[in-house]
């Protein structure tokens, strides 16, 4: 699990990872806090959050049942999962002290129900975090990327994503209706890896995934050779993954539409 892995930088402060930088939005407390982790996947990020203590109380929420069935064999039996989708949760009103989402929210479908259901569950002045995209790659290396994967995906390479979420006033519209306090941070994550390593961290994005099975061969032979012109003496990119850290505050229910 690469970005895991990865230090994360964001303005004057350094974390552990990218997941790491959503587990700081938490803030310690004596009382219970009810965390809820939404497209929450294998459960790394709710592995993270368990290990805060036990004054969390966690909830995992994820459409996929075959991810749901990975988190549940890793992750403490004190967790609860839950597999349906982000539009529409089982969980009460207003049970909720924050939700987090790793890497999810530019992908589900209807986000303004999202937000709604987001705005729902959490209690009043209760806290979203979110990591979400920003620039696929760092340096050099995104604009090879972005010619290569142009030539085979046209103009179809953006169309998984909706169209608010491909700039700052668009993520804005999504949450103003249901937040307030609303905090865009980049998050940068460097990495310096071989041309093979990065093709192989690739293969598993989201661009990459919508392209047909048959094409990847080529298009990861022609991303070699295009990588393989930016290295420096050791071999290596100067490149990275750029994020992008959202908080923000529950408005209360007279202010949200």
């Amino acid at each position: 699990m690469l970005f895991a892995t990865l230090p994360a930088h964001m303005g004057g402060r350094d974390f552990a990872s990218s997941y790491a930088s959503l587990v700081d939005l938490i803030a310690p407390s004596n009382t219970s806090v009810h965390v809820v982790d939404l497209g929450c996947g294998s459960g790394h990020l709710l592995q993270l959050l368990h290990e805060q203590g036990a004054h969390l109380r966690l909830t995992g929420v994820d459409f996929s049942i075959a991810e749901i069935a990975v988190a549940r064999g890793s992750l403490p039996t004190d967790v609860r999962l839950l597999a349906e989708p982000a539009q529409s949760m089982s969980i009460p009103d207003q049970d909720v002290d924050c939700v987090l989402s790793h890497l999810a929210l530019m992908v589900m479908h209807d986000l303004p129900q999202v937000f709604a259901e987001i705005h729902r569950i959490l209690k009043p002045g209760g806290r979203l975090g979110a990591v979400i995209g920003r620039r696929m790659l760092l340096g050099e290396a995104h604009l090879a990327y972005r010619e290569v994967i142009g030539r085979h995906a046209g103009s179809g390479l953006t169309a998984l994503a909706a169209e608010e979420t491909r700039s700052l006033d668009g993520w804005r519209m999504l949450l103003d209706p249901f937040f307030e306090s609303v905090q865009f941070d980049d998050l940068d994550l460097p990495w310096r890896p071989t041309p093979s390593e990065l093709c192989e961290a690739l293969r598993y994005t989201y661009d990459i995934d919508r392209l047909p099975v048959a094409s990847l061969p080529q298009i990861m032979a022609e991303l070699d050779e295009a990588f393989a012109g930016l290295v420096d003496g050791e071999g290596r990119l100067t490149t990275g993954w750029g994020l992008r850290r959202i908080a923000a505050r529950s408005r209360n229910a007279s202010g949200a539409s």
